[in-house]
């Protein structure tokens, strides 16, 4: 089980000018992985404070996360297949772009 963290990226357009102008910038979703069992048996609100002190520690003066929702997700280990998938998307580029020359010519 993980704790998936979804939050809201913001920038501070006021920074140098030692104003707040917070403008959404996008999001990011951050994943938790206790490594204490014990944790699965806390309640939720458990869950909304580690997510808002994460958040927080990550977050300065210029940019910050801003909690949007927290949910435990039941499933298996996650595996990262970047390498390999970044691998194959060469590939298939490489080969549309091969068929895109034959094709012309």
């Amino acid at each position: 089980m993980y704790l998936k963290i979804i939050a809201q990226y913001q920038e501070n357009y006021g920074y140098h000018d030692g104003k707040e102008a917070w403008k959404d910038k996008g999001g990011d979703d951050f994943i938790y992985k206790p490594k204490n069992y014990d944790y699965f048996y806390e309640d939720k609100e458990m869950d909304k404070k580690i997510a808002e002190r994460y958040l927080q520690s990550i977050s300065n003066d210029a940019c910050r996360y801003l909690l949007v929702d927290c949910e435990r997700e039941y499933m298996g280990d996650v595996i990262d297949v970047s390498e390999e998938c970044d691998k194959i998307y060469e590939t298939l580029v490489k080969e549309r772009s091969q068929n895109k020359i034959n094709s012309h010519a």
